[in-house]
């Protein structure tokens, strides 16, 4: 029997078995990790606009995890399409599409736009780096220009980049109180979470979410922001009265100096408590105004869903009417109106 259990501890089998599970339970550890920590950090903001305009949030991996109109057309446009997962530049180039098939676009045989059309979408990305984004952005240029210089029509592409991430916030008409002394990963973080709020609020009903905001910061957040802006300063100041005393100080001086800053440190400790007190609550009505306000929109959204559809079914009919036209054209035609539409292009701003 001890025999036995000896051949059974030396089996080779048994510990290629034991190590094959080892290795099965480290993979699902390792996928599990990825999986609960991997977080989608909101990145980078990019504003499209021809006639609609949209905001899109990017991630990490330049993935699209927030989208909002930035006006009545841009509502219209996300009534019919959703950006949401993909990629920046499949977003710009669907974002080209989408508004070229609502007849936003100039989809004429000339440069000459018809009223009311437009020839440019404007990309615009916002983040903490802007350089490291450049690429990013002709990169989404490039892909609009290459549609519709496969489409035949005389429309093109520009861009900006940017470190003004306040100022793309400020196109979504919230009030600047909401983000204001934020840091910009935190507004990056803000814009993410608003996009989202605000796609289940009608765009006419957006202003009235602003109104409401600063109704609640005036009658209750504004007098305890005051005073922690007035017992910060106090701080500051008393902490500037011992870092500047000269050399050779006497110890008595330092000593009141010492108890003067520690009592301006318990005021502005004692005013953060309140300001974070009046903060919650003013956030706290503002999200049941919020709700309420979302409630209000799902009637308005849902008629505005079925008129936008009925809308792009029609136009895209006459879209497809002119993309086939060009295709149809000869070679000689066809590379004769993709050069024109490249001159164009290159011309744009």
């Amino acid at each position: 029997m001890a025999e036995n259990q000896k051949a059974k501890q030396s089996n080779p089998k048994t510990k290629y078995i034991l190590l094959g599970v080892a290795v099965a339970v480290l993979v699902v550890a390792i996928v599990l990790v990825i999986v609960f920590t991997g977080k989608s950090e909101a990145k980078a903001v990019m504003q499209l606009e021809a006639n609609p305009g949209v905001q899109l949030v990017l991630d990490n991996n330049n993935k699209v995890v927030g989208e909002v109109a930035l006006n009545a057309d841009g509502e219209e446009l996300l009534a019919n399409v959703s950006f949401m997962g993909l990629s920046a530049t499949v977003a710009a180039e669907k974002f080209a599409q989408t508004s070229a098939e609502m007849d936003k676009m100039n989809n004429s045989t000339t440069s000459t736009p018809a009223a009311g059309k437009s020839t440019t979408v404007v990309i615009s990305i916002s983040a903490d780096d802007a350089e490291a984004y450049a690429k990013l952005a002709q990169n989404a240029k490039a892909a609009v220009n290459n549609y519709f210089s496969e489409n035949g029509i005389f429309a093109g592409a520009v861009t900006s980049v940017n470190e003004n991430i306040d100022d793309a916030i400020s196109e979504l008409g919230v009030s600047a109180k909401e983000y204001a002394n934020m840091t910009n990963a935190e507004m990056l973080e803000y814009a993410k979470t608003k996009s989202n709020e605000l796609k289940q609020v009608a765009f006419e009903k957006r202003a009235d979410l602003t109104t409401k905001f600063n109704t609640l910061y005036n009658t209750i957040l504004q007098v305890a922001d005051s005073a922690m802006v007035s017992a910060k300063e106090l701080l500051d100041s008393a902490q500037d009265d011992i870092d500047n005393l000269p050399a050779g100080t006497p110890a008595t001086v330092k000593q009141q100096l010492q108890q003067a800053y520690n009592i301006a440190k318990q005021a502005y400790d004692e005013t953060v408590k309140t300001y974070n007190t009046k903060k919650a609550e003013l956030e706290k009505q503002f999200k049941e105004f919020v709700k309420q306000i979302q409630e209000q929109s799902k009637a308005i959204l849902n008629e505005l869903k079925t008129a936008a559809k009925t809308a792009y079914d029609a136009t895209v009919e006459a879209y497809n009417t002119h993309v086939n036209a060009f295709k149809e054209l000869s070679e000689t035609e066809k590379e004769a109106r993709q050069d024109a539409i490249a001159d164009f292009q290159a011309a744009l701003a």
